[in-house]
Parts: C-alpha cells; sequence; structure tokens
C-alpha cells in the first residue's frame, strides 16, 4: 500500500482540515499547488487563484456546469486530463483524473480578491476514481491518504 501524508491545519471557521501537496500537469501547464481533501465535494476543482498562477485564461473559460461554493457563484469549466504527483515513504505516486476550474460567473478585480481563500479541492470522485482511503484524526491531528491496492502507479 501507498501511504500519501496530508497535513492539518486550522482553516474554515477555525476548525481543522486536511491538505495534500501536489504537482499536477496537464497539456503544457506544470505547476506546484496544495488541495483541500473535502469529502463533501462531488468533484475536484482547481481554485481561481491557482488557475491564475498557472496562467490560465479563466476570462475566456466559459462552459460548464453552475455551481455555489462559499457564497459565490462558479462556472466549473472542464480541464479534461490532469495529471498529479504526491509525495510519499515510497517516492513519488501519480493519478490521472479530470478536473475543473472554479472560474467566477462575474470576474472583476474585486471578486478575485474575495475569492482568493478559496483553495484548490479533490473530492470524493478523487478518492473513488483513484481507489483511495482518506484517513482523519482530528483529535490527534493526523491524516494520510492511502490507496486499497498495490496495483496503482508509484515512481
Amino acid at each position: 500500500m501507498v501511504r500519501i501524508p496530508c497535513h492539518v491545519r486550522k482553516f474554515v471557521g477555525d476548525r481543522d482540515m486536511c491538505f495534500v501537496l501536489c504537482s499536477l500537469k496537464f497539456n503544457h501547464i506544470f505547476g506546484v499547488t496544495e488541495v483541500l481533501v473535502d469529502t463533501g465535494s462531488p468533484f475536484s476543482v482547481l481554485s481561481p487563484t491557482d488557475a491564475i498562477k498557472l496562467n490560465l485564461p479563466i476570462s475566456t473559460m466559459h462552459k460548464g456546469q453552475t455551481i455555489c461554493l462559499a457564497g459565490f457563484k462558479f462556472i466549473n469549466h472542464p480541464l479534461g486530463q490532469v495529471h498529479l504527483n504526491f509525495k510519499c515513504a515510497e517516492g513519488q505516486h501519480s493519478v490521472d483524473m479530470n478536473m475543473g476550474v472554479l472560474v467566477p460567473t462575474k470576474i472583476s478585480r474585486a471578486i478575485l480578491k474575495d475569492v482568493q481563500s478559496i483553495p484548490s479541492i479533490v473530492g470524493i470522485d478523487f478518492l473513488e476514481d483513484n481507489k483511495l482511503i482518506f484517513y482523519f484524526d482530528p483529535s490527534e491531528k493526523i491524516a494520510y491518504l492511502e490507496t486499497k491496492d498495490q496495483q496503482q502507479k508509484t515512481i
């Protein structure tokens, strides 16, 4: 089994939440980001802030499902297949999955400033598609992702 460590830190409402550091690659774009492991989210998305850091043209991204998150309306613009790499004790663990970008339905400097604290998210689709188990013990501040079998790609 492969174990991907998460780090636990305070986030919304001074509650502990789990984040994992990953590198991502799709098309000719490469970057490193921290994603929130969100078991309440049905999908995985890049935040507007991460999209801007990766030089994605969010002002031209108009296709996708409209969703509400943190009191804001977004378009979940599909990116397609994204390659994610995670550090683990065994080396690197890689997965390929479909992701989207959270694009505000109205884009302005003020709105981009308001949504800058929204993190990129890996949701239930990430856990299901990659056969990952999520372990979180908030009292001990321990969290990790673990593969169900050894057929996953480890480098």
